[in-house]
């Protein structure tokens, strides 16, 4: 299990260097704004600003699977 969450994260750091190379890092997949900085330094791979995170986490409790 410890190797898997390993791998996950290391999956997660390659989507964010490669939204670096892409001048798409630090942008919400979901909304397309900006994602804070403060969320940023909290945590460097985060694909979504806090609001659309929220919203899905919401939708993720509510139907007990992963939303996109």
């Amino acid at each position: 299990q410890l190797c898997d969450r390993g791998n996950h994260y290391i999956q997660k750091i390659e989507q964010a260097l490669l939204a670096i190379q892409n001048n798409e890092y630090g942008i919400c997949q979901r909304c397309e704004e900006a994602i804070s900085v403060q969320r940023l330094k909290a945590r460097p791979v985060a694909r979504y600003c806090i609001d659309c995170k929220t919203e899905l986490e919401r939708i993720e409790r509510q139907t007990g699977s992963p939303a996109q």
